[in-house]
């Protein structure tokens, strides 16, 4: 036969369940509230980040911050979509992989045919980072800055692709 509780032990398992729970989620608010207020400055530059760009969805962007390494909550926060500019690691695994090297310009007007991009975001960490030099001269040279921020936190540059500052380089056939 199968083993039965008395009434009032399952009673006391479900009491204790049940605020078992009501603890949890108040441990979960408090986290969050105190995540919120930790990272508010954050984002709020997120927040003015998606107001530079229109929300606009037709945005490329290379980021990392502290909160986050794809630049996912810059997103969440600024209320638009973006498509990844790839990654040195991604771009090195595109060679292994058979793949022609392709220059910034080369992979520029790749993305630019496939997706009008209105704007390109990048992290100053990344801007400056060594293995993106030739992506900062191509940047640099051919658009100009809509904003660039280089205070803590969220140091980043908006660059406006709408208004290329020189003739973009022919893709070639």
């Amino acid at each position: 036969m199968g083993c039965s509780r008395p009434k009032s032990e399952v009673a006391w398992v479900n009491i204790i369940a049940s605020r078992c729970r009501q603890i949890i989620s108040e441990y979960i608010r408090i986290q969050q509230t105190h995540l919120a207020a930790k990272h508010a400055p954050l984002i709020a530059r997120y927040q003015e980040i998606g107001e530079i760009v229109n929300h606009s969805p037709r945005t490329l962007l290379l980021f990392n911050d502290d909160l986050d390494y794809y630049g996912y909550s810059l997103l969440y926060y600024g209320r638009f979509s973006a498509k990844e500019w790839p990654r040195v690691e991604q771009q090195q695994l595109e060679v292994q992989l058979g793949m022609r090297e392709l220059s910034p310009a080369e992979r520029f007007n790749k993305l630019y045919a496939e997706h009008s991009p209105e704007y390109f975001i990048i992290s100053k960490s990344l801007l400056d980072d060594e293995s993106y030099k030739d992506l900062k001269h191509f940047l640099i040279e051919t658009f100009p800055s809509k904003i660039e921020e280089n205070t803590r936190p969220g140091r980043y540059v908006v660059f406006d692709l709408q208004e290329a500052q020189q003739p973009l380089p022919e893709q070639p056939e």
